[in-house]
């Protein structure tokens, strides 16, 4: 079986890569939410949860069908799919995935970035609750553009990391 090739394009190749898996990703997402809900909804807000429940008194969590109601004290924040970054880790597993790297580098980096990522949406959806208790007229702009920076910059400098640990090895063998 040949291995469809872009001679000369490595670039093109990875783009057209990262596309069709990121496409892949989301289509399954809708196809399978129930997955993703136990997967990643559910343990990210629950989690969420118990930290702003040792934070603030008079807080609950309350579950619908594809998101939860976090009640604190003034303001209810409704945690959907888009506040645990989910889309922003398809991208960043699309982009491992579509990098030329052998398999064991991609399982590796795999194994401390889905960690990474809990740890970033709990204590992301920790800072917004904290903040709509605190705050509640500046949980908008947190929410809607600082968060986001924010979620764009650590997805980046994961995969900017991750990158640079697979070019050490080359860039050690060419010193040589």
């Amino acid at each position: 079986m040949r291995r469809l090739r872009l001679p000369g394009r490595p670039a093109m190749w990875f783009v057209a890569l990262f596309i069709l898996l990121t496409g892949a990703q989301t289509a399954c997402f809708y196809w399978q939410q129930n997955i993703f809900r136990t997967l990643v909804l559910t343990p990210v807000s629950r989690i969420s949860y118990w930290i702003i429940d040792l934070l603030l008194p008079a807080v609950s969590l309350l579950p619908a069908n594809t998101w939860y109601d976090l009640y604190l004290p003034g303001q209810v924040l409704r945690i959907n799919f888009g506040c645990t970054g989910i889309f922003a880790l398809f991208i960043l597993i699309a982009a491992v995935l579509a990098y030329p790297a052998g398999w064991k580098a991609k399982l590796r980096g795999f194994c401390w970035m889905i960690p990474v990522f809990y740890l970033y949406s709990i204590l992301r959806i920790v800072i917004m609750g904290l903040v709509g208790a605190a705050a509640p007229d500046s949980l908008d702009f947190v929410h809607s553009y600082l968060m986001e920076i924010v979620n764009i910059g650590v997805m980046l400098g994961i995969y900017v990391w991750w990158v640079e640990r697979q070019q050490r090895p080359k860039l050690a063998n060419t010193a040589g």
